[in-house]
């Protein structure tokens, strides 16, 4: 491997790493909110915002690095967020907090939109880009908690802290070149986007993506909530996150690997497993098999997310990458605005029914492969 192209990689995986400050703070927002005098209306606005804005600007976030460069979003935005983590301690109202957490949340997303980004271009040229990018963020997700819980004993200040400095991470990027890069008009890039879409091979791995996003969030939702209800420790719902983060991270490389040989049939032999996996915890709802399952989750969650990000990453043009990679990952995302309404189906049904919703766009896309052929010589794009 060249030098400019380790480089490039290990900027990848450094704009992954950014997520252990993600989660060293949200690890932290419940008890901060609670300490200004928030209510459990405060606490799930002051953790769910983050999540709405990080699905609704993808694409904006994605256009912006198309036009200022990949490496040069990612460094600003990185920068600006530790600046903005600092805050979190000078807060002295739940409302201060909310404003807070929107600029935090907009400023990482420019971040991971970025990291995206430059992951894209890695796969593209045949190397393993997203697959490398999936592995540092699990492995962010998993350290963020750990690392939070043990600086919290010092007080806030020093977590914070903790995490503004990680939030620097990605700024090994200041040693990369990007290069000149081809902008595309917003129209193209969105006339782009959408002529991707209408390939069936990516329709039937969005679905998949979308099946693992879906459930997942589930599972860390309502599922969890249940399995409180019915004895399940602290110390469980520790283990079942950092062994998801961590099974989540070790499968991120070798994703990439396998779909490149085997193509749709590993993908389509990952989901149904995962399906497979909705299918016992809805008929065993039990803390035992629901912390059993976390390596499951964290392995076949990893193989069935990933590919239509690689296949994407195939199909894009640089001048629109940007725009074309974060719009599918705003496709995925939009699976956590369905929550909110889900809660009518759990109060009246209860978690079982819930984790047969994410059945839906995995049956769909098993059915699409059927009614196109799942070979991976059916390509119309």
């Amino acid at each position: 491997m060249r030098l400019g192209e380790a480089l490039e990689s290990a900027v990848v995986f450094s704009s992954g790493l950014l997520l252990a400050s993600i989660y060293i703070v949200r690890t932290i927002l419940p008890f901060l909110t609670e300490e200004l005098g928030g209510s459990s209306v405060d606490i799930s606005r002051v953790l769910y915002i983050s999540f709405v804005v990080m699905a609704l600007i993808s694409p904006l976030a994605g256009l912006i690095s198309d036009r200022i460069g990949a490496s040069r979003l990612l460094v600003v935005s990185s920068v600006a967020a530790s600046l903005v983590v600092l805050m979190y301690p000078l807060t002295s109202s739940v409302s201060e907090l909310l404003m807070v957490r929107f600029l935090h949340a907009v400023f990482a997303e420019l971040a991971l939109a970025a990291g995206l980004t430059l992951a894209s271009r890695v796969t593209s040229s045949g190397r393993v880009g997203v697959g490398l990018l999936r592995a540092s963020q699990g492995l962010g997700i998993a350290l963020g908690p750990v690392l939070a819980l043990i600086l919290m004993s010092s007080g806030y200040g020093a977590a914070f802290l903790a995490a503004s400095i990680l939030s620097l991470t990605p700024l090994l990027a200041l040693l990369y070149e990007e290069g000149g890069v081809r902008k595309t008009s917003l129209g193209d890039s969105i006339v782009h986007f959408l002529h991707l879409v209408r390939s069936k091979r990516l329709q039937s791995l969005v679905l998949l993506a979308l099946s693992e996003a879906l459930g997942f969030s589930i599972v860390v939702t309502y599922f969890v909530s249940h399995m409180v209800s019915l004895g399940l420790t602290e110390e469980g719902y520790a283990f079942f996150l950092t062994v998801d983060a961590l099974s989540f991270s070790l499968a991120g490389y070798p994703s990439e690997r396998l779909f490149r040989r085997f193509g749709l049939k590993f993908t389509l032999a990952a989901g149904m497993g995962l399906g497979m996996t909705f299918l016992v915890l809805a008929l065993f709802p039990f803390p035992s098999t629901f912390v059993a399952a976390a390596p499951i989750i964290g392995v076949l969650g990893s193989f069935t997310l990933n590919p239509a990000y690689i296949e994407v990453s195939d199909l894009a043009v640089d001048g629109s990458r940007g725009f074309t990679v974060n719009s599918l990952d705003l496709l995925v995302n939009l699976s956590f605005l369905t929550l909110p309404p889900l809660e009518l189906i759990f109060d009246t049904l209860g978690p079982s029914a819930l984790m047969a919703i994410p059945l839906i766009p995995l049956v769909t896309s098993i059915l699409l492969m059927i009614a196109t052929g799942s070979g991976d010589q059916y390509r119309d794009h």
